[in-house]
């Protein structure tokens, strides 16, 4: 072939080459373009149906599906674990009105804090969450804060198994996680979002009449496991602030823990267990010891010994229960004043007088 006559075809072939590739890329973005506009319809349709519908953003007890659905009428248990980006943070500094201290958020101005926690559609039940929160107010929060964290359990519903059939949330729960994936989405109508806020009067640490309770935390830490694993649980206990040593371990039978505790108990007590110095997990009591404890805090004061012009009565001798709960006392820091030389020597001569009568 002559030289020309080659040249001429390999020009023809690459002419040709040319065109099929770009035939292929024209058809690539069709389909591309196609799809885009079919998952902006679904998108559409999916979250047209939650537009100003309420949602609750839990972040304590409300996590744990069980202790969420005893206070709402709907079984349906379908929600999306979110991560809310703001100025509210988590700590335990609600007082409840039975004689305990729970969970809550608070506001702190100026600040940033990533808030694990859990979104789920209030449905007809607002009134109803609204008293089971008795002590707090609803807060409204903006949608644009808050972002969708994977979990295998987003929008999970056995229907079949809760009898949720005729009244499903899942549909706007899908919905919902749509929404928060949208990069327009803050175009579009959002829902509602609120989350329970203490009241002013609320507002409280632990102490020893209002400890932290091992039931509660079971409940809440049992939530977490569920939604994310050891993960959650993890970064759910290092992001909660007030940790006490006022901790009442209030399980019915509470020294047989497989009994009356969540299943998961033991991994519960792992990592609290693990974070020791934040949590105060050793000085957790339970309810014989923690009573014993509240009942001889006052009398274990010892006062002063010196006289005064004010002085009328002797220092007490501590009795034999004071002496017998002095270990329980001990691992409770800050829970009973020092004690002078004079009053420690008291207290280890009486209980070496009891030591004696035993032998």
């Amino acid at each position: 072939m002559p030289p020309m006559a080659a040249t001429a075809l390999q020009q023809r072939h690459a002419a040709y080459g040319t065109s099929f590739v770009g035939a292929l890329c024209c058809v690539a973005w069709l389909v591309w373009k196609h799809g885009l506009r079919r998952r902006k319809q679904a998108l559409a349709l999916s979250t047209s149906d939650i537009a100003g519908d309420d949602f609750v953003f839990g972040i304590g007890s409300l996590i744990e599906c069980q202790s969420r659905l005893s206070s709402m009428s709907n079984p349906c248990r379908a929600a999306v674990r979110v991560l809310y980006n703001g100025d509210i943070f988590r700590g335990w500094h609600f007082r409840s009105s039975t004689g305990f201290t729970a969970i809550a958020g608070r506001r702190l101005s100026g600040s940033t804090n990533a808030l694990s926690g859990v979104c789920f559609p209030a449905g007809t039940d607002m009134a109803s969450l609204d008293a089971r929160e008795r002590g707090y107010h609803r807060v409204l929060l903006q949608c644009e804060h808050i972002d969708l964290v994977d979990s295998d359990r987003n929008c999970e519903c056995d229907c079949a198994a809760s009898g949720c059939t005729s009244n499903c949330f899942r549909g706007k729960v899908v919905g919902f996680a749509a929404h928060l994936q949208r990069a327009e989405r803050f175009d579009a109508t959002p829902p509602r979002i609120w989350i329970y806020l203490p009241d002013a009067d609320s507002l409280q640490p632990a102490t020893a009449d209002f400890p932290i309770c091992q039931t509660y935390i079971d409940v809440v830490l049992h939530g977490c496991l569920a939604w994310g694993g050891e993960q959650m649980a993890r970064e759910y206990i290092l992001s909660t602030d007030g940790w006490s040593p006022f901790w009442l371990n209030d399980a019915p039978q509470s020294r047989r823990p497989w009994l009356h505790r969540k299943p998961t108990w033991r991994k519960i007590d792992e990592l609290l267990q693990a974070f020791t110095p934040l949590t105060h997990f050793d000085q957790r009591c339970h309810s014989e010891e923690y009573a014993a404890v509240a009942r001889e805090r006052q009398s274990l004061l010892i006062r002063k010994n010196h006289r005064s012009n004010s002085f009328t009565t002797r220092p007490r001798r501590p009795s034999m229960d004071t002496i017998a709960v002095l270990p329980a006392l001990e691992r409770l820091n800050g829970f009973v004043e020092p004690v002078s030389p004079r009053g420690q020597r008291r207290l280890n001569r009486a209980a070496s007088d009891k030591f004696t009568m035993k032998m």
